[in-house]
């Protein structure tokens, strides 16, 4: 059974995943982020759980969807908005943008936007992990569209053969709220039943599991990342996840309203472009309630984490939106390996 300290801490970073994304759609509605950029919001409880689960000597893998993996391993929000601004402070100085996140510091060393690329590097920096004896094991994250690109297959084919410490997150968002819990792909473009046949026909565990179901997606997660650290093999996960609404469109925007935590004490309704969603699918939403249920969290203790996140992100902001721009000079830096001797 998990603390209290670990309990309000996942509950922290979970709010602390949703208000930066919000904040982020602010700052587009604010016309201060022109760039596209992508949002995780509804995949809160993943990143969480996967990190929770992580150790200090894993490395991880993501992609374009990426804000939530790096703010649950401990990423810094204002250097992340600086970075998503093109200013110095960020990242890589604004040079990466929002699809190209960094934290080597943290063992995230780099972010890909195309689709599938994920699962290739990752292969490749377990079989380093086994080859020079490396405690750790690599975390790769990637959507369902993945499994429709040639690279996944080579990548698991070669993770399979190589029997390499690989744990596989499949977050799949297009999932109907009443089909989280069926394991069937959604996609007319797989042949297979189930999604997770895939990778299974390669010899590789699977697991599913509904990514709004907070308790059962850690411990599934927990279990996984336990297993591949023991065994020193592959595993995939997929996790089934509802579309936010404010997600569906070629540019990311706030639906109805930024998320208002009494809505799951019946403290007001949700708007009804969210009212489904934000009732059914809404992995943060059903934590506070479950955690209200259990007794572990009262209502004043929940808004309190959330006044503190809004009041971090809040000066992370504007922090990031105070930072320069970088000087033209700066665009041929770290572009080469400096040359040794």
């Amino acid at each position: 059974m998990q603390s209290l300290e670990q309990t309000a801490g996942a509950l922290e970073r979970m709010l602390l995943i949703r208000r930066f994304e919000e904040g982020m759609l602010q700052l587009h509605r604010r016309s201060i982020m022109p760039v596209h950029f992508h949002i995780s919001i509804g995949q809160e409880a993943t990143a969480v759980g996967v990190c929770s689960s992580a150790t200090d000597e894993d490395v991880i893998y993501t992609n374009h969807r990426s804000n939530g993996h790096l703010l649950a391993r401990g990423a810094d929000p204002g250097r992340m908005y600086a970075e998503q601004l093109g200013r110095i402070g960020g990242n890589t100085d604004g040079k990466g943008g929002t699809l190209h996140m960094v934290a080597p510091e943290l063992g995230i060393p780099w972010t890909t936007s195309l689709v599938g690329c994920s699962v290739p590097m990752a292969v490749g920096s377990a079989l380093a992990h086994k080859q020079f004896g490396q405690a750790g094991i690599i975390i790769a994250f990637f959507g369902d569209g993945v499994l429709e690109e040639g690279a996944f297959y080579e990548g698991i084919n070669l993770a399979a053969l190589w029997q390499v410490p690989l744990l596989c997150i499949c977050e799949n968002n297009g999932v109907p709220a009443d089909m989280r819990g069926v394991d069937t792909a959604k996609s007319s473009t797989f042949l297979a039943r189930r999604l997770t046949d895939i990778p299974s026909s390669f010899g590789i565990k699977c697991s599913t599991v509904d990514g709004a179901d907070v308790k059962a997606l850690f411990g599934v997660l927990r279990g996984a990342a336990d297993t591949v650290r023991k065994e020193r093999r592959t595993q995939f996960v997929e996790v089934r996840t509802s579309r936010y609404p404010g997600n569906r469109t070629f540019w990311p925007h706030l639906a109805g309203a930024e998320t208002c935590l009494p809505w799951a004490w019946n403290e007001g309704e949700p708007p009804e472009a969210v009212r489904d969603w934000s009732m059914h699918c809404d992995p943060l939403m059903s934590h506070v309630r479950q955690l209200l249920a259990d007794g572990v969290l009262s209502r004043e203790a929940i808004l309190g984490i959330d006044a503190r996140v809004r009041a971090r992100i809040e000066a992370a902001m504007e922090s990031a939106i105070g930072s320069p721009h970088p000087s033209g000079d700066l665009a041929y830096c770290d572009v080469f390996a400096a040359k040794e001797g």
